[in-house]
C-alpha cells in the first residue's frame, strides 16, 4: 500500500501542478468538429504544433464532436484535424496569448485523409467565450515601445480604466500605496501572477507597519518602485490586464488582475545582454552645492544583465529539440543616489542673549526642537 501511493503521489503532484498553471498563463482551444451534413465526427484527431519550440499538443473528439485541448503556452500555433474517411484540415498562424480560450469549429470534406486542405483564415482575437474585459500586451509591443527604467508599468497604464499612481508616493495611508487604480479600485486591490505564483507583497496597515494584511497587497516593487522584481523586461513574454466581470478563479482581490507570462527557450538559442547606466560624470553639479562651494554628489544607476534560451542538450546522451527547454534571465539593479547640500541656520549663543527676555525661550526650544530632530532623522526614529 506504501510503495503503491508512493508511486502515485508524484503523478499527482505533476497533474496538480499542471492544472495549476492551467488556470493562469496558459491558453485553452476547443471547439466543434463535424462532417459535411453537420453531424459531429467521434474520435477525430486534433494536433497543435507550436511554431517556435516544435511541441505538438494532441486531443480527440468526445461523443458530440468537441475537443478541448489546455495547457498552451502563448504563442504562434498550427491546428491540424484528421479523421479516416475525411480530409485533413489545417489551420496555421494562430496567434495565442496569455489566458486566451479560443474557440475553433472545423468541417471536415468527405474524402482521402491524406489529402490535406489549408485553411488561411485566421482566428478571431474577440472573447467570445466568457464576460471579461481585458486587454493584452504582446511581446512585439513590449520590444518595440521605448520603457523609461526598464519597467513595463507605462504599459499598464496604456490599459483602459487604468489610472497611474506613483509608486514613490509617500503616504502611509491606505489606499496610497499601491501603483494603479482600476476602474476607481483601491490600489492595493489589483493582484499580481507571474507564471502563475503570486508576485504580491502585504501593503502594511497604513501606518508604516508591515503585519497582517489588514489593507490588501501591492506589486513587489524595486527601490525605484519598478518592476524588475516581478519579472524583467527582457523576459517578459506578456501580460493580461483583467479589469472587470472576470472568473471567480481570480478570488484574491475585488481590483485589477495582472497576470504576466515569461518567455520560454525555442529550438534556437538566443539571447542578450545589455548595461544602462547613469553616472555623475556626465552630470553637471547641482546648484546649490556650486552656491556653497561643495563638488558634485556622487550618482551611480546599473541597470545590467541578460537572458539565454534554447534547447536542453546534453552530447551523445539527450537531445531536447522539439521536446524541452530552457530559459534564463538576470538584471541587477545597483543605485548610489546624492543628497544635496544644504545648510540649515539656527540662533547662535550671542542672538539668544540679545534678544528680549520674553522671546529668549522661545529661541532656545526652536534650537533644541531642531537639534532633535536632525538627531531623529540620523537614527531612523519617529522621535527619541
Amino acid at each position: 500500500m506504501h510503495r503503491r501511493f508512493a508511486r502515485i503521489l508524484p503523478g499527482l503532484i505533476l497533474l496538480a501542478a499542471s492544472v495549476a498553471s492551467a488556470q493562469f498563463t496558459n491558453a485553452t482551444i476547443s471547439g466543434l468538429v463535424v462532417d459535411p451534413s453537420g453531424k459531429p465526427i467521434v474520435d477525430a484527431n486534433v494536433e497543435i504544433l507550436n511554431d517556435a519550440t516544435g511541441v505538438q499538443y494532441a486531443g480527440t473528439t468526445n461523443g458530440s464532436g468537441i475537443y478541448t485541448v489546455l495547457i498552451l503556452p502563448p504563442g504562434k500555433y498550427r491546428v491540424q484535424v484528421s479523421k479516416v474517411g475525411f480530409k485533413t484540415l489545417i489551420k496555421p498562424d494562430i496567434t495565442l496569448n496569455v489566458e486566451t480560450a479560443l474557440a475553433l469549429n472545423f468541417t471536415l470534406p468527405i474524402g482521402a485523409r491524406s489529402e490535406s486542405i489549408p485553411v488561411e483564415a485566421g482566428s478571431s482575437s474577440i472573447n467570445t467565450t466568457d464576460g471579461s474585459v481585458s486587454t493584452v500586451i504582446d511581446r512585439k509591443f513590449v520590444q518595440n515601445i521605448p520603457l523609461n527604467g526598464r519597467s513595463f508599468q507605462d504599459l499598464i497604464s496604456m490599459t483602459p480604466g487604468v489610472v497611474t499612481q506613483t509608486p514613490q508616493n509617500t503616504s502611509q495611508f491606505s489606499g496610497y500605496a499601491g501603483d494603479f487604480s482600476v476602474n476607481g479600485q483601491r490600489t492595493e486591490s489589483n493582484s499580481y501572477t507571474v507564471d502563475g505564483v503570486s508576485g504580491n507583497l502585504n501593503a502594511g496597515d497604513g501606518y508604516g507597519a508591515y503585519g497582517p494584511a489588514n489593507s490588501g497587497s501591492i506589486a513587489a516593487a524595486t527601490a525605484l518602485g519598478t518592476t524588475q522584481s516581478l519579472v524583467s523586461v527582457d523576459a517578459l513574454q506578456e501580460f493580461r490586464v483583467l479589469s472587470s466581470s472576470y472568473s471567480a478563479q481570480y478570488g484574491r482581490s475585488p481590483g485589477g488582475q495582472f497576470s504576466l507570462a515569461t518567455r520560454s527557450g525555442t529550438n534556437a538559442f538566443h539571447g542578450s545582454l545589455f548595461d544602462y547606466l547613469r553616472n555623475n560624470f556626465f552630470d553637471a553639479n547641482d546648484w546649490f552645492n556650486d552656491h556653497y562651494g561643495k563638488t558634485i554628489a556622487a550618482l551611480r544607476q546599473n541597470d545590467f544583465g541578460g537572458t539565454l534560451g534554447g534547447p536542453i542538450a546534453v552530447p551523445r546522451i539527450y537531445d531536447g529539440k522539439d521536446k524541452s527547454f530552457f530559459f534564463v534571465s538576470y538584471e541587477g539593479l545597483r543605485l548610489t543616489q546624492p543628497q544635496a547640500a544644504a545648510i540649515q541656520y539656527v540662533p547662535d549663543s550671542y542672538m539668544r542673549k540679545a534678544a528680549p527676555a520674553a522671546l529668549q525661550p522661545m529661541l532656545t526650544i526652536s534650537w533644541l526642537s531642531l537639534l532633535l530632530g536632525m538627531l531623529c532623522t540620523y537614527t531612523g526614529k519617529d522621535k527619541l
